[in-house]
């Protein structure tokens, strides 16, 4: 042990009941000269800290027992209390073990003055801090892993085109994906409580405001359900106007307690622009086939009377009669193209109207069969009529139960080479009429067949069908069958296995 000791008289370590006291103290403590910085006298628990001897520890100075990238943190203090400037600081740094480990220790130095008042030596408690500094370094790597998890997660969202963000049971937004700040252009409430005042969103149908409480991230957080694709009308950050669709659902924790909530919008601004020309451009569409359909009728009445005329003026020439019945069908087939056109853009704005009676179905069969039997006798079809004596009723319009009827048997004729074999049946049960007409003809593509009643759907072209219409007869046949309430279907093998339509309508007893 080292026997120079300060000044006689401030020097305690003679006293025995002092010693006593100082041995057996739980706290590292030991005694440091000014001069030159070394260790007069250390006590048990300060060697078991730095895992020293005694004389290991007296023989060396206070920097040489430090670790070298610590010695600077008490340089400047300890000059300062040895200069009497100063009369006690702490530091935390780190000791050398003897083996070169780091012992991490908080040393708090307090000074000691001689009888003359002059600083003389110091006091030091030592305390064993590793615990606290291996906790430390655990919560900083934790952190470290949690930011880089979370810089992850923030890249895989990132990607997601779906706008996304996170709340907590505050509201404050702790996540947010790339499209979520594009949707919202400049969005600056990243970790800020949710101000859902200073979001401008509007009802699309009304342009009215939408309340705090009703947005969807606000009904999920504070409500606890779920909302799925609410339609809005915004107003951005940097003024400009959208629409997305959002969906929110809360978040729980196990036990069930609402803590967040998670938030996912889709801008559909470019999709509803779309479809706002879309709808726009079908409007025009409407309107001019509409005028189209009135502007073609005009001349057909004079070039029907002209093609009369032609007939009684002939006086026996074959050519010109021959001539005069050429007009007079192609006039009567365009007359029944306008008169298709008319309907669909009735049809396509709404314009139909029934004029409902009660009526016999086996008398609109009649009526159809009559007017389709011109182009079955000059396509030689065989029709064969299964009625069975039914004549079930319904509650329709008579003129455009004979105009379905009438449609699918002129459809069944185009698309069956000539001399084929159709069949028309109508039965009921005790709810509903059913109608069907079959064709050995042609027959509808497996691809085709689910668009078979879209409008302007045809099956391609042949020779013999080169006058075989709009392809708008079956969109007609499906709006008027469910203005009746009722159904339709098509079905076929495919080419050449010909194809079945059956009409379902609602007995007029049910309505």
């Amino acid at each position: 042990m080292n026997t120079e000791r300060p000044n006689s008289g401030a020097w305690p370590g003679s006293d025995i009941s002092y010693r006593a006291l100082f041995e057996q103290s739980a706290l590292g403590m030991g005694f440091v000269r000014f001069a030159d910085s070394r260790w007069l006298d250390v006590n048990k628990a300060f060697c078991q800290i730095l895992w020293r001897s005694r004389e290991d520890i007296l023989s060396l100075s206070c920097p040489e027992l430090t670790h070298p990238d610590d010695v600077g943190l008490d340089a400047l203090p300890f000059a300062q209390m040895a200069r009497g400037e100063l009369e006690s600081y702490s530091v935390e740094k780190r000791f050398l073990h003897k083996k070169g480990h780091d012992l991490w220790t908080r040393v708090t130095l307090s000074l000691v003055r001689d009888a003359a008042g002059n600083a003389d030596y110091a006091i030091a408690i030592l305390e064993d801090i590793r615990d606290r500094k291996a906790a430390e370094q655990a919560l900083a790597e934790s952190r470290q892993q949690l930011e880089a998890e979370r810089a992850w997660l923030q890249t895989i969202v990132d990607t997601i085109p779906t706008g996304l963000i996170m709340l907590d049971e505050v509201g404050a937004m702790t996540l947010e994906n790339a499209e979520w700040k594009r949707t919202w252009a400049g969005n600056a409430l990243l970790n800020s409580v949710v101000d859902y005042e200073s979001y401008k969103g509007f009802r699309p149908e009304t342009g009215e405001r939408i309340a705090a409480e009703e947005w969807p991230c606000a009904i999920s957080l504070k409500q606890g359900v779920r909302t799925r694709d609410v339609i809005l009308d915004i107003e951005r950050f940097n003024g400009t106007r959208g629409t997305i669709v959002v969906s929110s659902a809360p978040l729980r924790n196990e036990a069930g307690r609402v803590v967040g909530a998670v938030a996912a919008n889709m801008d559909i601004s470019e999709l509803r622009a779309a479809q706002t020309k879309l709808q726009e451009a079908d409007r025009r569409k409407d309107e001019f086939l509409a005028m189209l359909a009135h502007e073609l009728r005009n001349p057909l009445a004079p070039i029907s009377t002209a093609a009369e005329m032609l007939k009684i003026v002939a006086h026996g020439d074959a050519r010109v009669g021959r001539a005069s019945e050429v007009i007079s069908r192609q006039a009567r087939h365009l007359s029944a193209l306008v008169d298709d056109l008319l309907d669909v853009s009735r049809v396509t704005r709404g314009l139909v109207m029934l004029n409902r009676e009660i009526v016999d179905l086996g008398a609109v069969i009649d009526s159809a069969v009559e007017q389709c039997r011109p182009l079955l006798a000059s396509k030689r079809h065989s029709l064969v009529v299964h009625a069975g004596g039914s004549h079930p009723q319904v509650n329709g319009d008579r003129n455009r139960l004979v105009q379905i009827v009438a449609n699918l048997l002129n459809n069944a004729a185009k698309y069956t080479p000539e001399g084929g074999n159709i069949s028309l049946a109508i039965h009921a049960d005790a709810s509903r009429a059913w109608i069907e007409v079959e064709d050995k003809g042609i027959g509808i593509e497996a691809a085709l067949l689910p668009h078979i009643f879209e409008l302007f759907t045809q099956a391609e072209r042949t020779a013999d069908r080169a006058q075989g219409g709009l392809g708008i007869g079956l969109a007609l046949v499906k709006t008027i069958v469910n203005l009746h309430g009722g159904d339709i279907r098509a079905a076929s093998g495919g080419p050449g296995a010909g194809s079945r339509f059956t009409v379902s309508l609602p007995l007029a007893a049910l309505q």
